[in-house]
């Protein structure tokens, strides 16, 4: 059985993995604007040369950590909690690297066209409705996680209950998964207004992978009704991934890398130094994935005028840059305005 979490554990390995995701991610925008001939220079360096080339599978590698990590936290709260919880771990640190943005990317990328709309559609999530271009492109994902996370918020809504225990958590995903199927077989007018809320833009399969990894790594390794049922959830969702989202040999390799470091995750924590930086890490990785395609590039336009046109000295020093600046910015600004805010909540609504 799934209980209930006293205190949230951080993984060092998941916190390092999810480093790991928001740089592939960095470089390979910056990869992108840099030129194809000078990019290739990167890609055709043995090993982070291939990470950097397929960069943009670092956005299912923090879709599936997202589902493994937010149903241990959700038996932790109701519903108002979870919302709050999930608000205060995005919205500070989205807030503070529009206003980043803002003047940065005007300045060393491009001008704004709309500045204001864009930042106001870009903290509130709201580009799609107004039809205004948000100040960051990789915005499209936060959207996504925050649908799931509203997903999640109305299942404890209904029942806190549901999510404490293997069968209810494996009833959601399959009646979440004919749901899905329903809404894209019937065509109707409603069914297509709310499918790209109900399938995460389809994205659903990964977050739903990182829930059964979860509930792998949470079960006893017996053979128990219960534990069986995680393993044919798990198999089927595996098989919806590599046979049906993702079909190349990279792909293949990509995913069982990642699924093998989360499945063993807990039993990969080389001390406690190596869990220290894997916490600065992992806390930065988000600020990096928010920053990186507007501070990060601004920089390394700057070492290329200014210090050497190298590409790799560009990306190195732009990595180190991009990291440093992230993990300073969660620690003096990010983490201080989530304590307030979490403490003002705790005022409004003790518990």
């Amino acid at each position: 059985m799934v209980t209930r979490a006293k205190k949230a554990e951080r993984i060092a390995t998941i916190d390092l993995l999810r480093y790991m995701a928001a740089l592939m991610v960095a470089t390979y925008h910056w990869s992108l604007e840099i030129g194809r001939e000078r990019a290739e220079q990167i890609y055709d360096v043995p090993i982070i040369g291939t990470l950097v080339a397929n960069g943009a599978f670092g956005v299912p590698i923090f879709f599936i950590i997202s589902g493994f990590v937010i149903i241990g936290a959700a038996q932790r709260y109701n519903s108002l909690e979870f919302a709050f919880a999930r608000f205060n771990r995005l919205f500070p640190g989205l807030l503070i690297c529009m206003l980043i943005i803002l003047p940065v990317g005007d300045r060393f990328i491009t001008s704004w066209q709309t500045p204001i709309p864009s930042f106001l559609n870009s903290i509130f999530l709201t580009w799609t409705l107004t039809g205004t271009s948000p100040l960051a492109t990789q915005l499209w994902t936060l959207l996504v996680e925050v649908k799931f996370y509203a997903l999640v918020a109305l299942v404890l809504l209904l029942s806190t209950k549901i999510l404490k225990n293997v069968r209810g958590i494996v009833l959601t995903l399959f009646l979440w998964e004919v749901v899905v199927i329903i809404l894209q077989r019937t065509h109707t007018e409603f069914g297509t207004a709310i499918l790209p809320y109900v399938n995460l833009q389809g994205q659903r399969s990964l977050f739903t992978i990182g829930i059964c990894f979860y509930l792998l790594t949470e079960a006893k390794l017996k053979f128990t009704g219960d534990y069986l049922l995680i393993c044919l959830t798990t198999l089927y969702f595996l098989y919806q991934i590599f046979m049906v989202e993702f079909n190349t040999f990279i792909h293949h390799v990509s995913l069982l890398s990642v699924f093998l470091l989360i499945l063993f995750s807990k039993y990969l924590n080389f001390g406690k130094r190596f869990q220290q930086i894997s916490y600065w890490l992992g806390l930065s990785s988000y600020l990096i994935y928010l920053l990186h395609e507007h501070l990060g590039m601004a920089f390394i336009l700057q070492i290329q005028t200014r210090i050497s046109q190298n590409v790799y000295i560009a990306f190195v020093l732009g990595s180190i840059f991009i990291t440093v600046f992230s993990v300073l910015l969660a620690s003096f600004v990010e983490k201080p305005i989530q304590k307030y805010l979490a403490n003002q909540f705790a005022k409004i609504y003790p518990h």
